[in-house]
């Protein structure tokens, strides 16, 4: 028999874990991931007990692999190697499974700590608050403030003991729910927490509340704290058509989404929705949402002073190349020189641009 040291790595998040195993032949793979979990075997995964087989479950068996990094003849050289490497440092780093110390005995880095649902029942015990942190993915600081505070995290209540007394003692937070419409307002989904509406729409949480709070959509949809079977749509500067105007106020024309402008001009729009709001200009043009359109709008003085300015084109070495009418012509073929007048970049398409008094 052969002792190796073995890495199992999550192919999702790179995660590890590190442990020993014994086996007749390391160079074959026996379907061991570590902790006692088979790739063959499904009582881990139908009963986990620590972050390694949580996390196979999350995942899949399929997305963790296996690799030796030493073989030895007898254990105790095993768990002597896997010690140095499995230290306290280890352990704490948010980067593996491992929630005990290596070597032969394992001692644990901590007393054990509880948890319970919003009631007071208690759901399960954990070896330490590194092995809870790492399973419900919250930091240990944070399980600890809500033992020490009687408050919640990851919308549960935690204690030292495997009981709670008093539940009138702790400060219960109950996480909000999210309810997604369509584009109309009719119902589309319910979610259970803030982080499960950010993964779903790929956005973050600045986004999600203004979503809420000022009634916008987030890619198609919008979101409200209570259900409804159809949300009363508020109409706003951002609701509409979107529509094109030169720095003077002109109307130029109008597209059904962002999208379809960026793709049919060719410019990047990322800041167009503040730009409506605060009456800005973006890439050159002013833009409001509106399906009926005004064939001029009123815009800031000043940037009609400077778009009658002609711009002055310059190769690096400072001659002039070409002098646009107003800066409107000049973003037309380059749409990055007013990054250059502004002293953002220092080139656009390997030209230097200054407004030409």
């Amino acid at each position: 028999m052969k002792y190796i040291v073995y890495k199992t790595t999550c192919l999702i998040n790179n995660k590890i874990y590190i442990g020993v195993h014994k086996t007749e032949d390391p160079e074959i793979f026996d379907g061991y991931l570590g902790r006692g979990f088979y790739i063959n075997r499904n009582h881990y995964i139908n009963n986990p007990i620590s972050p390694l087989h949580f996390a196979i479950k999350k995942y899949g068996v399929k997305n963790f692999e296996r690799s030796t990094l030493i073989i030895y003849d007898n254990e105790e050289d095993a768990y002597n190697y896997e010690a140095k490497l499995v230290n306290e440092e280890f352990i704490k780093s948010d980067k593996t499974y491992n929630v005990c110390l290596g070597g032969k005995g394992r001692p644990r880095p901590s007393d054990p700590v509880f948890q319970f649902n919003l009631k007071g029942e208690l759901i399960r015990s954990y070896e330490s608050v590194l092995e809870a942190s790492k399973i419900v993915e919250v930091s240990e600081s944070n399980i600890r403030e809500a033992i020490k505070f009687k408050r919640t995290s990851s919308n549960s209540l935690w204690n030292n003991i495997p009981i709670i007394n008093d539940i009138t003692e702790y400060n219960v937070y109950i996480l909000s729910k999210y309810y997604l419409y369509d584009s109309e307002g009719y119902f589309v989904k319910e979610f259970s927490s803030n982080k499960d509406i950010i993964d779903y729409l790929e956005t973050n949480s600045s986004n999600v509340k203004r979503a809420v709070d000022n009634n916008y959509k987030i890619n198609g949809y919008f979101i409200s704290n209570e259900k409804f079977e159809k949300l009363q749509i508020t109409v706003n500067k951002l609701s509409g058509k979107l529509n094109r105007y030169d720095l003077n106020g002109n109307y130029l024309d109008s597209y059904s989404t962002i999208k379809e402008a960026k793709e049919k001009l060719g410019l990047k729009l990322s800041s167009i929705s503040s730009a409506i709001r605060l009456n800005k200009q973006c890439n050159g043009y002013f833009w409001t949402r509106n399906n009926n359109p005004p064939s001029t709008i009123e815009v800031p003085d000043v940037t009609i002073f400077n778009n009658n300015k002609k711009v002055k084109m310059m190769d690096t070495k400072g001659n002039i190349i070409k002098i646009f009418n107003s800066l409107s012509d000049a973003k037309k073929e380059y749409p990055g020189c007013q990054s250059v007048i502004r002293g953002i970049t220092k080139t656009c398409k390997g030209y230097i641009f200054q407004y030409f008094n």
